[in-house]
């Protein structure tokens, strides 16, 4: 049933504005019909042009059945600190029925098709199932799958673009991820560059926390179906002493390394370490924790008020399958009464050539003036290029006679050549 609106209706509601339907009808004179109101805001197309907004997204019901029915993918970076096994992106996974979920640190976003393809033939070997349903956004990381998706009969969800709510779960993920990795750094004191073995060590801890979206159970138990091991946790970024099995017979070098606990190898029984020391990273069983002293805290702590360095550490044993400076307490300013014996000193003169020349801070993170040139001596300090150290007539001189030689030895290669013939 159409309602007519009255004109004067349309007229006030031009006259002030295009407010809404019930600030129009507070206008004495005009119609109070809730029915006379409605039609006028539905046949608006100001008021469509202007105020329209986004639906309101419904609360997602739909699980699941079965593990990896569907799974949601999604690609976080780059982050603007490059971690120091030169990751900056990190892929997510995560199943749908146990909310498991699965994390690799990525150079780039090119390596995220064949880490996927990796992902489903291992979860089809390990659990002999295939993944049905895949769902992510639009990013050309997924969508150059599609062909593969076809042939494996993989159906293939995306979200609408600029719409990542249809892809919450694992946006969501993201947010607790990175929730848990922040507390692991900033529990430890850790250098922004290991920001990726917190992400990793963060995905370990979620798969063990129990949830109670799903019946206070945890991730690893609705996968695997019992209940996991919490015997090899430890607090990440403790001090640990591993076993030196590098003493090579010494009887008086030291038996223990001091390390720092970075987390839980895949595929090992074991804890991975960093050698404070050697600057080295590795995987060892032979391990004491002291769960409440936290190197890095110590460094940063005797150290000055200016940002450290990091130096990256080496990686032993390791292969990947994925700008904020450290945080410092600002130093204390004292005021102190001047010294007489500075008076005479000659003030500093400033302008051009003569600012005292400072390092850039740019090749903070490289090892740079590493190697050391012998001084040249006074005769050639006028001619630092070899070039510049002979006459141009000399120059010419010896190319010339360069090219008589090679000229004369094709002559004779031709002689003998024709008195072979």
């Amino acid at each position: 049933m159409h309602t007519s609106v009255p004109a004067d209706l349309h007229l006030w509601h031009s006259r002030l504005g295009h407010p809404s339907p019930r600030i129009t009808s507070l206008v004495p004179g005009i119609s109070k019909s809730s029915m006379t109101r409605d039609a006028l805001f539905q046949n608006c197309d100001i008021c469509l042009r202007v105020k329209q907004t986004r639906q309101i997204f419904p609360e997602s019901l739909s699980n699941a059945k079965e593990s990896f029915d569907l799974i949601h993918c999604d690609l976080w970076g780059p982050y603007r600190t490059t971690a120091f096994c030169g990751s900056r992106y990190f892929l997510t996974i995560v199943d749908d029925f146990s909310r498991a979920v699965w994390l690799y640190l990525l150079p780039g976003k090119t390596r995220v098709a064949q880490q996927l393809r990796d992902f489903l033939e291992m979860i089809e070997r390990q659990f002999s199932k295939k993944i049905k349903t895949i769902r992510s956004d639009n990013g050309s990381e997924f969508l150059c799958l599609t062909r593969y998706f076809t042939e494996n009969r993989i159906l293939h969800e995306t979200s609408c673009v600029h719409t990542p709510q249809q892809n919450g779960r694992v946006e969501r993920k993201h947010m607790h991820i990175l929730n848990i990795a922040r507390a692991l750094r900033f529990q430890a004191h850790m250098p922004i560059e290991y920001w990726g073995e917190c992400v990793l060590a963060a995905g370990h801890i979620i798969n063990r926390t129990p949830s109670a979206l799903l019946g206070n159970k945890t991730p690893f138990e609705k996968l695997y179906g019992s209940a996991p091991s919490y015997k090899h946790l430890r607090v990440f970024g403790c001090l640990a002493y591993a076993h030196n099995l590098d003493h090579k017979g010494d009887k008086f070098t030291s038996r223990s390394s001091r390390c720092v606990f970075l987390g839980y190898p895949y595929g090992k029984k074991g804890w991975r370490l960093y050698d404070i020391d050697r600057k080295l990273i590795f995987n060892s069983r032979d391990v004491v924790f002291r769960e409440k002293n936290f190197p890095f805290q110590t460094m940063l702590s005797d150290s000055t008020s200016a940002p450290a360095i990091v130096n990256s550490p080496v990686l032993s044993g390791f292969s990947e399958d994925d700008g904020s400076d450290l945080e410092t307490n600002p130093p204390k300013v004292t005021q102190t009464p001047p010294d007489p014996e500075l008076a005479n000193v000659p003030t500093e003169l400033l302008g051009r050539g003569h600012r005292v020349k400072k390092p850039s801070t740019r090749l903070q993170g490289f090892v740079a003036n590493a190697v050391q040139l012998s001084p040249v001596s006074l005769s050639l300090s006028r001619h630092l290029h070899p070039v510049h150290s002979i006459s141009q007539v000399q120059y010419i001189l010896s190319q010339t006679i360069y090219l008589l030689i090679i000229f004369s030895r094709n002559i004779v290669c031709l002689y003998l050549l024709w008195q072979h013939v």
